[in-house]
């Protein structure tokens, strides 16, 4: 039996520079390619600005750091770990490192009302498929299975031109201006008839939790986001979130009897034109790998294929 510690705490300056070194001598997913521990550090302190974390968990081994994962809340109830973490030293006791970890983790998570943690694996290719599957198997062994598996799309839009689309006779409203109990129908009807893997799987607390972060959140874009309206009914909606230079459609969803009429693929082309009129260089999206439907019609839109995320999560609900 190996000497290691769980240590908790929260996160400061004086971790940052063995933190990076640590995960730079230690690279897997989406750190194999960086070049030097400063390059590490500058990404961890770049995340630490926009998601905040919460708890520090580190291992120990006679005082040498050998694993660490950080918790930052995504919602009142919902906590991430930092993107591919655990991340633990390749050594004989991997596995009893990554027990403690994880252990720790869930014992936090118990003990401080958080319903659901989800740990996310993105930019996942052929390159870094068996530093995931080293991390799946640790999860998997705690109960905290697969859950999503997504593909994220890009478009270009320095050139990109927008078709010309049909006059539906519908009301298109900013979303800053929407009954928002209205809008929530319409989200929790639209989504409990998809293909969505993490609603349905979630709980009707944090299903309302996920819907207010995303019309909450700083990253929000109050000129982008909108809704459609037949008369005075919200029937469709498209949730803009501004991020790394980008605009990311954080959600977008249309009731299923406004499906298969062309009007779900006007309503992107219209937020496009919206985009492309303010400057803006790229948008994204993501869509669960199952949804062909989406996907299909991302595709034809003109969306291209820029990465896959692999979520694991556990319930608490």
């Amino acid at each position: 039996m190996t000497e290691l510690e769980l240590i908790t705490e929260g996160w400061n300056e004086s971790i940052i520079d063995e933190v990076s070194n640590f995960v730079f001598n230690n690279r897997i997913g989406v750190y194999r390619n960086t070049e030097d521990a400063d390059g590490i550090r500058r990404y961890l302190t770049n995340i630490q600005d926009r998601f905040p974390a919460e708890k520090i968990l580190m291992v120990r081994r006679k005082g040498t750091l050998c694993g660490w994962a950080s918790l930052n809340r995504d919602t009142k109830s919902i906590v991430e770990l930092g993107r591919w973490q655990p991340i633990i030293e390749q050594t004989d006791d991997e596995d009893e490192i990554a027990n403690l970890l994880l252990e720790g983790i869930l014992d936090y998570a118990k003990s401080n009302e958080i319903t659901r943690i989800d740990a996310k694996f993105s930019e996942i290719n052929d390159n870094n498929h068996e530093d995931y599957q080293r991390c799946a198997k640790w999860f998997n062994g705690k109960g905290i299975g697969k859950s999503e598996d997504d593909v994220y799309l890009t478009l270009q839009l320095e050139h990109f031109k927008v078709p010309r689309t049909d006059k539906l006779g519908y009301w298109l409203v900013w979303l800053q201006y929407a009954d928002e109990e209205d809008l929530y129908k319409c989200y929790h009807d639209t989504f409990s008839k998809s293909q969505d893997t993490e609603f349905l799987n979630s709980s009707e607390s944090q299903k309302r939790e996920k819907f207010e972060q995303a019309i909450h959140s700083d990253l929000f874009n109050k000129y982008l986001s909108f809704v459609w309206k037949d008369g005075e009914r919200i029937f469709g909606f498209v949730i803009v979130h501004s991020r790394n230079e980008e605009e990311h459609i954080h959600l977008f969803g249309i009731l299923d009897e406004y499906r298969r009429k062309g009007i779900a693929k006007n309503m992107l082309l219209k937020t496009i034109k919206e985009m492309i009129a303010g400057g803006c260089k790229m948008v994204s999206i993501g869509v669960d790998a199952k949804n062909t439907t989406a996907y299909n019609l991302y595709k034809k839109i003109g969306f291209n294929v820029n990465s896959r995320m692999i979520v694991h999560s556990i319930n608490f609900k």
